[in-house]
């Protein structure tokens, strides 16, 4: 729970949401996870039938905009009250805040309950992973928000 941690020399602070949870599980990049690994489709995230995996460094910031849209619907929550998120990529979308304020936990279960397929990205009870997050990650870095690039300059400034 990022809300009752304070920053000091050797504790880092991910501002802006509950918890790293709600940052990794993030919306865009969670799309692309989700693509990558066929549990949804290009047109399950509203673009198209020609848009594939391999191809979404091609996608406008609108067509971004429709993935985190399309994704918040498929979880059955409300795609209103939007707050800004900055990219690796450079561009800036509106995530709905329900992505931001939902308990780390609470959000993975969601996930998890909303779209049975999910499941099977678990092992030993850890969802995602880091052998399904990495492929993404290297894929499509610029699918991240700042403030995780920007926690870990900061750690390494420490080192």
């Amino acid at each position: 729970d990022n809300g009752a941690n304070k920053p000091s020399d050797y504790i880092f602070v991910l501002e802006g949401r509950y918890s790293i949870e709600n940052w990794v599980l993030d919306p865009l990049f969670l799309s692309a996870v989700l693509l990558r690994n066929q549990i949804l489709t290009p047109e399950d995230l509203g673009l198209g039938d020609t848009m594939t995996y391999v191809r979404l460094g091609e996608l406008t910031d609108a067509q971004k905009q429709t993935m985190i849209d399309r994704l918040t619907i498929i979880l059955g929550k409300p795609t209103t009250s939007k707050v800004a998120t900055k990219y690796v990529g450079g561009f800036e979308l509106m995530v709905p805040e329900w992505w931001s304020k939902t308990q780390g936990h609470e959000l993975e279960g969601h996930i998890l309950t909303s779209m049975p397929k999910t499941l099977g990205l678990k092992k030993s009870n850890k969802f995602l992973f880091p052998a399904v997050l990495v492929p993404t990650i290297q894929d499509y870095p610029g699918f991240l928000p700042n403030a995780i690039l920007d926690i870990f300059e900061r750690i390494l400034q420490k080192i």
